[in-house]
């Protein structure tokens, strides 16, 4: 407005005043007001740019929020109120841009300028809208958002969030011990219902296919998770597409070269239906582990437990029902597959689900991405196939040396194993992503990441260490009998081998998530090599005991080649807490020889408590958990 005029509004003002004193009747100008925007409107999400009902533009679902109800939409678009007099008629104004003014041709200048305040110069609820989205409640009603990717500020928050990532741990590691009890129970009926030489073939088909994570297991590659948490949402689905075809692809492969191999050796007729038939174990679990991925990098790994967990329970279910009713090798192969399938279902429900991930798997594979993924990813997948060569490599050659009975001993020494390599793997899940998240952008806190995880899995192993080793004998008495009694010094050289496997693992997530991937494939062939070297050597004269002291060896070697590579690479330098480990390691010496002359005077099931609560206790006043503080403080925020 001009310096020192007056405006069409005090011009009306005036002529109604100057119409009252007169005593005339003056037909106020009709005018047409619209009412102030409410705080919450449906026009953002559905690219509702002008104040007027009846328009129904195009959807826009920038956002990612779900769509407005009609009754919803009625009760929020700003509508047109005449005060006195008949309505002029109504026109319909042209359509604007995304974000232009709320204004319409043939408007007076105060009335253009009236809308401009009030709408802020593009839609009033824009911002209102995002900041609602922001916080994750709906704009119409207290409820979470139902959102299909995670807006572009906040994956990468979302990945290096360690409060987050230590409830996913935490969930990980209890979903995995509970199926490790629940497997424990469906191996103990396997293992009565079958007769020595069935349990070693049935030991040996498994063990067979765990072999195959060589060709079937990607890994989670540096360039997968990085694009999981990329910002945009395009490359989310892409990446997330083509990386579970691809895994899915692996898988038949895998499963080909398991039914190959096992025709090419000769084998019997039994173990070879047996392969096929389980085999399809491999087809269905790897793109499983694919989506374990997607989960992962959001840290919303507490569904994939709960899947996990429900899995087992129908698996173990499935056992009990076969040994009862047809307790035969080809039957009990079967609850193996059957669990794969509903866990995959599961999963894939979870990850398409508005309540879950939200994320919409296109049509199309970019088959451009599968060769990214081989050239980056393969160093990483051949390291890890070859060190979990390494660590199963020894029950092929307790096979070709032995007897189906040394193998079937062999696997329940290599159980109590396993579930510690299956906590390992849980810990491991959530320390890999903030480890991607914090490098290069944080190198302290990368550093501190990785101190943390080598105290916490070293923790882990030097507790099952404690606990296990002084009562192996009773333990393997009590769940497989006393015929497996023979096995225990096999079970406590596993466990202690266990150890060494976990400080690989996590030394090559560091280098993984520092972009040095390549390095550490040549360290897992020479640590497979000298362990399958010698397995020859010793296996003929000490049978599977000598295997498992081999393995103890060839993990520590392996352990120690993969930190050095670490502690010679710019920029991950003081990521091992070397004084720690060492302490640590110390005090389970002691407490296991402690709990070793506690058992023959004390009741055997106190001893492992006894023995935990030592070492804990000394751990605290030492200081080894020092590292652990920070997490622990974050998880309780």
């Amino acid at each position: 407005m001009p310096q020192g005029g007056t405006s069409v509004r005090s011009r009306g003002r005036r002529k109604r005043r100057r119409a009252a004193a007169s005593g005339r009747h003056v037909r106020a100008r009709l005018r047409t007001t619209i009412r102030p925007p409410r705080p919450l409107s449906c026009g953002d999400r559905h690219g509702l740019r002008l104040p007027l009902r009846g328009i129904r533009p195009a959807p826009d679902r920038s956002h990612g929020l779900r769509r407005c109800s009609d009754r919803q939409r009625r009760r929020c678009a700003p509508r047109r109120r005449v005060r006195r007099g008949r309505a002029r008629r109504r026109t319909r104004p042209r359509r604007l841009g995304r974000h232009a003014p709320h204004d319409r041709p043939r408007l007076g200048t105060a009335r253009r300028t009236r809308r401009r305040r009030n709408a802020g110069g593009r839609c009033a609820h824009l911002d209102t809208h995002r900041r609602a989205h922001r916080r994750g409640l709906s704009p119409h009603r207290s409820e979470p958002v139902r959102t299909r990717i995670v807006p572009r500020t906040e994956a990468h928050v979302v990945a290096r969030d360690g409060a987050a990532a230590a409830r996913a741990g935490a969930a990980s590691v209890l979903s995995r011990l509970v199926v490790a009890v629940l497997g424990w129970i469906g191996t103990v009926v396997v293992v009565r219902a079958l007769s020595p030489a069935e349990w070693g073939q049935f030991s040996f088909v498994f063990g067979l296919l765990g072999l195959l994570v060589v060709f079937t297991d990607l890994g989670v590659g540096r360039v997968v998770l990085h694009r999981l948490i990329d910002d945009d949402p395009h490359t989310v689905r892409a990446t997330a597409t083509s990386f579970v075809m691809l895994r899915a692809l692996l898988g038949v492969v895998g499963y080909l070269l398991a039914l190959g191999y096992v025709i090419a050796l000769d084998s019997q007729r039994e173990v070879v239906l047996a392969t096929a038939t389980a085999g399809l174990v491999v087809v269905f679990a790897t793109p499983s582990h694919a989506l374990s991925v997607l989960y992962q990098s959001r840290h919303r790994m507490g569904y994939v437990a709960a899947v996990d967990v429900a899995g087992q329970i129908v698996q173990v279910a499935s056992i009990v029902a076969a040994a009862l009713f047809a307790p035969i090798l080809l039957v009990l192969v079967l609850p193996a597959v059957l669990k794969e399938i509903v866990v995959l279902a599961a999963k894939y429900r979870g990850a398409t689900s508005d309540n879950g991930l939200g994320l919409r798997f296109p049509r199309t594979v970019d088959l451009a991405l599968w060769l990214t993924f081989l050239r980056e990813a393969l160093p990483m997948s051949i390291g890890y196939g070859l060190i979990f060569a390494m660590v199963k490599s020894d029950l092929l050659v307790v096979e070709a040396c032995g007897t189906f009975e040394d193998v079937g001993e062999y696997s329940v020494a290599y159980k109590f194993a396993d579930v510690l390599d299956l906590v390992t793997v849980a810990a491991m899940t959530p320390l890999t992503t903030l480890l991607v998240a914090a490098w290069p952008a944080a190198p302290r806190e990368f550093a501190a990441r990785s101190r943390q995880g080598v105290v916490a899995l070293s923790t882990i192993c030097a507790c099952a260490a404690a606990a296990f080793v002084p009562v192996a004998d009773s333990v393997l008495s009590l769940l497989y009998g006393s015929e497996y009694r023979v096995a225990a010094d096999a079970a406590r050289l596993l466990v202690l081998a266990s150890t060494g496997t976990a400080l690989v693992l996590v030394g090559i997530a560091v280098l993984a998530a520092a972009g040095r991937h390549r390095d550490y494939p040549w360290i897992a062939a020479v640590g497979l090599t000298l362990n399958i070297g010698a397995d020859i050597v010793v296996v003929p004269s000490w049978g599977y005991d000598g295997a498992a002291l081999v393995s103890v060896g060839s993990s520590a070697l392996t352990a120690a080649l993969v930190w050095a590579v670490v502690a010679g690479s710019s920029g991950v330098r003081s990521s091992f807490p070397l004084r720690a480990v060492a302490t640590l390691a110390g005090i389970t010496v002691a407490v296991v020889g402690l709990g070793t002359v506690l058992v023959r005077y004390v009741w055997w099931p106190a001893v492992p408590v006894i023995s935990v609560a030592l070492l804990v206790a000394a751990a605290v006043l030492t200081g080894v958990l020092r590292e652990l503080t920070t997490l622990v403080r974050e998880a309780r925020s």
